[in-house]
């Protein structure tokens, strides 16, 4: 997991996102980014500018658009284990939690993952359960995700 901004590509380049055997559900960066902000984006431009996501992508729609199954709030809760609307109900912040710096701001990985205590033990990597968890050890973690 790069943790220095430049290879944020190279991370994604290894994810089952876009790994997919359907080339319809294939992930590339302008599947969430626009390198130009959209005429309809209603955003200041300072605030697209942030990680220059289109339109509705820095909400659950980036990933509901090909994981359609998550789409109700039962469906999302059911899975994260978080009420809707919460930062535990955040796709991004289980799966691209923050993890590399770059041009004085944190930014996530694009790395897309699921929070995993070994990988965490083995090499070192934040563990997207602990970051916002932060008064519970790694014990808590293996124990809350072994039981969902």
């Amino acid at each position: 997991m790069v943790r220095v901004a430049g290879r944020e590509y190279s991370g994604l380049l290894v994810t089952p996102c876009h790994t997919h055997d359907d080339q319809s559900r294939q992930m590339s960066c302008i599947s969430c980014h626009a390198l130009h902000q959209p005429v309809e984006d209603p955003r200041s431009l300072a605030a697209w500018a942030n990680d220059q996501l289109g339109v509705g992508m820095e909400t659950n729609q980036a990933c509901i658009q090909c994981h359609e199954d998550f789409v109700s709030d039962e469906q999302l809760q059911a899975h994260t284990h978080h009420a809707p609307g919460s930062v535990g109900s955040l796709c991004y912040n289980c799966h691209m939690p923050y993890t590399t710096f770059g041009l004085l701001k944190a930014i996530r990985s694009d790395a897309i993952d699921s929070p995993n205590v070994q990988t965490s033990l083995n090499t070192g990597r934040p563990n997207a359960c602990n970051q916002c968890h932060l008064d519970k050890t790694l014990a808590w973690t293996a124990e809350q995700l072994w039981t969902r």
